[in-house]
């Protein structure tokens, strides 16, 4: 079915305000939770110094991202609070727990993505330990 019915320039502000706004929020949980209205201005050069914040810095940060050995495209090492980009769950269950194990006091959360969680066998051995 082709839907053959156009969007009002209303409907297009919302839209575009609704995503800039998700994305905002996407962005702020991770870096900006001690500055969240932008307040002082932004550094994000703490962990990739040489991306400069001009042209030549995008141009550089658009070559470099999820290519290996460049800028990770999810959760990785270098984002802030995670130890293991996951992938598979095996492999990030085992970060997990012994991270845990390591680290009693630390509250640990293990994130499984939709291809880990979509089918029934994974989710049915996985259990919550609490490390005393």
């Amino acid at each position: 079915m082709i839907l053959t019915k156009t969007l009002s320039p209303d409907q297009l502000v919302k839209i575009d305000a609704y995503w800039r706004a998700a994305n905002y929020l996407s962005v702020a949980q991770i870096y900006l939770y001690d500055n969240p209205l932008l307040k002082k201005p932004l550094k994000l050069s703490e962990i990739y110094p040489d991306i400069s914040q001009d042209k030549a810095g995008l141009k550089k940060l658009f070559k470099q991202f999820s290519f290996p050995g460049g800028i990770s495209s999810h959760v990785a090492p270098t984002t802030s609070g995670s130890i293991h980009e996951g992938g598979e769950l095996g492999y990030s269950l085992s970060h997990a727990f012994g991270a845990a194990f390591d680290n009693p006091d630390l509250i640990v959360a293990c994130i499984v993505g939709d291809g880990e969680a979509e089918t029934g066998p994974p989710g049915n051995r996985m259990a919550v330990h609490q490390v005393s």
